[in-house]
């Protein structure tokens, strides 16, 4: 166990004893750490990227089949909505058997989704066998990355979450070139087949996810789904303001190669926008991620004008009517978009408190699925009645902007640990040795901190054992 002696005010000597296992202080943040994220950045660069990869396979459906559309256009979303769909379950059986177990299973569901959909020809086994099939598996793959990171990070943690979620973004890079040549050499049965050998990798990634060395006291046998993160009216709008924000959130990347093709740009350049926004992306999750890190960042107030931006840019998206400025837009919104990204899993922990994550990510996923499996239905309706996809955009940026406001009164709603302190501040919880600060720390951070009052000495050690020993 560690010791550490302080003296108070009146020059006596106290000696708190704080019984925490030495090897349990230090393997956050290390190496361990490391390569997990490796491993959970490569299951989101094959989950993502094959969901985000489906318009390619519409094209095919659509060409081969002749199916409808709006049915064919809903096999991808329905997928991507029940990857989202199935968190709550996810989460609640990551708590009760472990991220590793569940990861698994997903990976080898998801190997089976992608074999069996290549045996099918009609419409409604498609749905069966990739939008819920696979969408359960790619959901028992993709929330036990955010959870494993939560348990291996804590001044790093943002860091960590937008390395894994760059994953994603490389994964739509390369999964949609992939994709385009495998299906003009070998058609789309076995491409299907190629993606179900490529989701092994979900299994074999798994089993790097150890639980962190953590010594428990014996708990209570806990609910199967926790329902207790529904009495954090923080949480309830945190939910409810990304839930509209995800209304408008897919609008571009499917309707903005579409827009450009309608502003007579060539088909063949219009395809490279969803890459600079991809591009984009990638430079976010990672940018954003180390500097919401930094103690003085207010990471509420970082999201929030991550969030306006994209309002304010996709609302103009109309009046970039050259491709150069099509391009300027996409590299924009992906930028801001790595904010949104990377953050949610660290801001949604920052609210319910790092216990109660699991169920609350789980809740947060599940009322994703609703927007998402939606929203662009209802852009793609406005396009239809006025013949242009101004009005897509416009729909877009309004969910987004009222999302941004609506965040505001989560720091305020959130539950406070100290009564003497009225709203949540969103920062790092970086504690450690002190160094000197950097030139950008001493003279600029003092206009973007926050107000609360720096805990003494002692209060800062308590709270790390505080926040190792709730793992």
């Amino acid at each position: 166990m560690s010791t550490k002696v302080f003296k108070n005010n009146k020059g006596n000597t106290e000696e708190i004893v704080l019984k925490v296992d030495d090897d349990c202080e230090n393997w956050k943040d290390g190496g361990r750490g490391w390569m997990i994220c490796f491993a959970a950045a490569m299951v989101q660069f094959v989950v993502l990227g094959i969901h985000n990869s489906f318009g390619i396979l519409y094209i095919v459906f659509v060409k081969e089949y002749g199916w409808s559309k709006a049915l064919t256009g809903y096999i991808g979303s329905m997928g991507l909505g029940m990857n989202f769909f199935f968190g709550p379950f996810t989460s609640a059986l990551c708590d009760r058997y472990g991220c590793r177990v569940v990861a698994m299973m997903g990976g080898v569901i998801s190997v089976a989704a992608m074999f069996a959909t290549s045996f099918v020809n009609s419409l409604v086994p498609i749905y069966l066998t990739y939008s819920v099939l696979w969408g359960m598996g790619s959901s028992m793959s993709y929330v036990p990355t955010f959870l494993m990171v939560d348990s291996y990070f804590e001044r790093r943690k943002s860091l960590a979450n937008g390395f894994i979620t760059a994953g994603s973004a490389i994964g739509a890079l390369v999964m949609g070139p992939t994709l385009n040549a495998l299906l003009s050499k070998v058609g789309w049965k076995n491409t299907m087949r190629f993606l179900g050998g490529a989701a092994c990798i979900l299994v074999f990634a798994a089993f790097s996810y150890k639980p962190p060395p953590v010594k428990r006291e014996p708990a209570k046998k806990k609910k199967l789904i926790d329902l207790s993160v529904w009495k954090n009216k923080g949480f309830i709008v945190w939910a409810l303001a990304l839930g509209i924000f995800n209304l408008g959130y897919f609008v571009p990347y499917v309707y903005l190669p579409t827009h450009a093709t309608y502003l007579q740009i060539p088909e063949s350049k219009a395809s490279f926008l969803i890459g600079f926004l991809s591009v984009g992306s990638l430079f976010g999750r990672l940018f954003f991620g180390h500097i919401s890190d930094l103690r003085w960042v207010n990471r509420m107030y970082l999201y929030q004008t991550a969030l306006l931006v994209m309002a304010v840019t996709t609302t103009l998206c109309p009046l970039a009517t050259t491709y150069y400025w099509l391009v300027v837009y996409t590299l924009l919104f992906g930028i801001f978009d790595g904010a949104f990204v990377s953050l949610i899993a660290v801001l949604t922990g920052d609210v319910v408190g790092h216990h109660r994550l699991p169920s609350a990510l789980g809740f947060l996923y599940l009322v994703f699925s609703v927007p998402i499996m939606t929203g662009s239905l209802i852009a793609g309706f406005l396009s239809d009645i006025t013949s242009s996809y101004n009005e897509a955009f416009y729909f877009s940026g309004a969910a987004i902007a009222l999302c941004t406001g609506l965040l505001s009164f989560v720091p305020v709603l959130t539950p406070m640990r100290s009564r003497d302190v009225k709203e949540m501040k969103m920062t790092s919880d970086e504690l450690g040795k002190k160094r000197r600060p950097s030139f950008f720390e001493k003279y600029v951070q003092k206009y973007f901190s926050s107000s609360e009052p720096k805990p003494s000495e002692v209060e800062e050690y308590l709270f790390v054992v505080e926040k190792i020993t709730a793992v």
